[in-house]
């Protein structure tokens, strides 16, 4: 593991403190959007501004999903919150997934590892950008077989747009990932449905690939999806192995592709 750089106390303080916020807040966004874009899907809505349960992603505040209660400030802090209440909902008492604070403390660690990999600088702000997106579409995906363009699209774009200033690689090579990442499923997923006859890979899994290849550059492409593959296919060993599933074991592989693809971005 690279560390190049050393800071005091005060310094992981403030940037753990700023990666629990930022996680907490990504704890909203994976709970709300795949709601807000259902609705939309389903035509329940016809302005996001009269979304049935939320304004927006911010908007109204934080309330348990089983009372409907409003949740207390001093119980939404990050991390501390969830161990004051021992995992309990101050209103109902009934249990608060252990969802949140994981979110929270990966954002933590990744806000930590990033610093000493990249320092204070603003590689290190992009990369946190990059983090963000990847934590939502992992978990999103996870729970939703989903990958939403409002994010694969927007990540996509702001690897060409920082390639400009070749924060991991140069424009040329970011536009030539873009290509690789997407073709590369693409013709993964052709081959394995003429095999098989079924579609063993989503169109949202050919868009995040494309995503991190602009960010990555199209050399990483082949890391990027062995590493993917290899990851998948030893958590569904493992899950059949023990047990977790009778039949074939589904997984979505965007979580892998996301992980894969923030470890090339922490070695780049």
């Amino acid at each position: 593991m690279f560390i190049n750089y050393h800071f005091s106390f005060d310094v992981f303080f403030v940037v753990v403190t700023i990666g629990l916020a930022i996680g907490s807040f990504l704890n909203v966004v994976i709970y709300r959007l795949p709601i807000f874009l259902q609705a939309r899907w389903k035509g329940e809505i016809r302005d996001q501004a009269c979304l049935p349960l939320f304004r927006s992603l911010c908007f109204p505040r934080s309330f348990c999903p089983h009372c409907k209660s409003p949740i207390p400030f001093w119980s939404n802090i990050p991390l501390l919150g969830f161990i004051i209440l021992q995992g309990r909902c101050y209103c109902c008492s009934e249990k608060i997934s252990w969802r949140y604070p994981l979110v929270e403390f990966i954002s933590a660690g990744a806000a930590i590892i990033l610093l000493l990999r990249f320092g204070v600088t603003e590689k290190y702000i992009v990369s946190l950008i990059f983090t963000c997106f990847l934590i939502i579409l992992a978990y999103i995906d996870f729970d939703y077989f989903l990958l939403p363009d409002e994010l694969t699209l927007a990540l996509l774009w702001l690897g060409l747009v920082f390639s400009l200033k070749n924060y991991f690689v140069g424009s040329e090579e970011a536009i030539l990932g873009a290509a690789c990442g997407y073709m590369s499923l693409w013709l993964i997923a052709q081959i394995f449905r003429l095999i098989r006859g079924i579609e063993g890979i989503g169109y949202g899994d050919f868009k995040l690939a494309a995503a991190l290849g602009a960010w990555l550059g199209w050399q990483s492409i082949p890391w990027l999806i062995f590493s993917a593959a290899f990851l998948g296919s030893c958590v569904g060993l493992i899950m059949r192995f023990r047990k977790y599933s009778k039949g074939q074991v589904q997984l979505p592989f965007g979580p892998f592709l996301a992980i894969a693809g923030w470890f090339l971005l922490y070695l780049s």
